[in-house]
């Protein structure tokens, strides 16, 4: 129990690999700590052997740091690390574990292959959680790494909160351009239609002057075609029938007067006495009964009625000039 365990030579036929056998330096007390640990060979690990650490400072720095070790090994560390320490000092005290800056063993750096069904969880002493989208450099998580990890998280996390703040802001003011740019086209939109409604106006009013203008045109044309296709007995006739609308049916001794060249054109059928005036003019007629009297004159009433589609036409060509000149409210 106060001897330390080495590996040394394997059985015949076993090649390389060192089974634990009794150690010339005595156990201390800090090395009595320690209980045995079954694991792979140190030098091909296809032996189990058997054996208790050689210094409590190769337990779990070595499997984390590759430091150079002394020339002058012998035991290997644990858990395996392709690494060895040198022998403790003859005083009893405990050697430097690997990691304490000795140089490698040229003669046992071969690499360590697993046993099939090992895996590397079988060699952890403790777990670190880590976020699942970050790597550790070069496959070594450090303390710093994650101190640092967590001050980036927290810095990414207040950045992403301005971000979120700023994309809010530029949406609200984007909503605010947005609504505002939509008021302006209504407000161009409604002004444009004011305008091509007033414009519709304008060419409805132009229409109706126009069409208005037109009849007129047309109804003094037409007039003086039946006023040149007339004949004068057809202009006597109806300056009588005038006379027959405008009197009372019942009169006291009615006279009617004509002139002389329209004598013989009075109507067959007047029941009035016909006598002829020199000072009327052709086709002009008077009555006289009762101390009444009415007259009736075509020539007269057709320049009445000529000047009265004059009269029309003229108010029709101001009405359009001043719907032209009046200016867009």
């Amino acid at each position: 129990m106060g001897r330390r365990w080495r590996p040394c030579a394997p059985p015949s036929g076993r090649g390389a690999c060192g089974w634990p056998r009794p150690s010339r330096w005595p156990a201390t007390a800090a090395r009595s700590i320690w209980t045995a640990t079954r694991s792979h060979c140190a030098a091909c690990a296809n032996w189990p052997a058997t054996w208790r650490p050689v210094s409590p400072a190769c337990g779990r720095a070595c499997a984390a740091a590759w430091t150079p070790l002394s020339v002058r090994a012998s035991p290997p560390c644990w858990p395996p690390c392709r690494k060895r320490w040198a022998r403790p000092a003859p005083n009893g005290r405990a050697a430097a574990g690997c990691c304490a800056g000795r140089a490698p063993c040229r003669a046992h750096s071969t690499p360590f292959p697993l046993e099939q069904g090992t895996t590397m969880n079988d060699f952890c002493v403790a777990t670190i959680s880590t976020d699942s989208l970050l790597r550790a450099e070069y496959g070594l998580w450090r303390a710093g790494a994650l101190t640092l990890t967590r001050d980036a998280r927290a810095a990414a996390e207040k950045i992403l909160d301005e971000a979120r703040s700023a994309a809010e802001q530029v949406r609200r003011a984007a909503a605010d351009e947005a609504r505002a740019a939509v008021a302006d086209a209504e407000q161009q939109a409604l002004e444009r239609t004011a305008a091509l409604l007033r414009q519709l106006e304008q060419r409805h009013a132009d229409l109706l002057d126009g069409a208005q203008a037109l009849a007129v045109d047309l109804a003094l044309a037409l007039f003086d075609r039946a006023l040149a296709e007339s004949t004068p007995r057809e202009r006597l006739a109806a300056s009588c029938r005038r006379l027959l609308q405008e009197t009372p049916r019942t009169l006291a001794q009615p006279v009617l007067y004509l002139h002389p060249d329209d004598s013989a054109l009075a109507p067959a059928d007047c029941a009035w006495e016909v006598r002829a005036d020199a000072t009327l003019t052709g086709g002009a007629c008077r009555l006289e009964a009762g101390g009444g009297e009415w007259r009736a004159d075509f020539q007269a009433g057709a320049a009445a009625l000529r000047a009265a589609f004059g009269n029309a036409a003229r108010q029709t060509v101001d009405a359009g000039a001043d719907a032209i000149d009046m200016p867009d409210s």
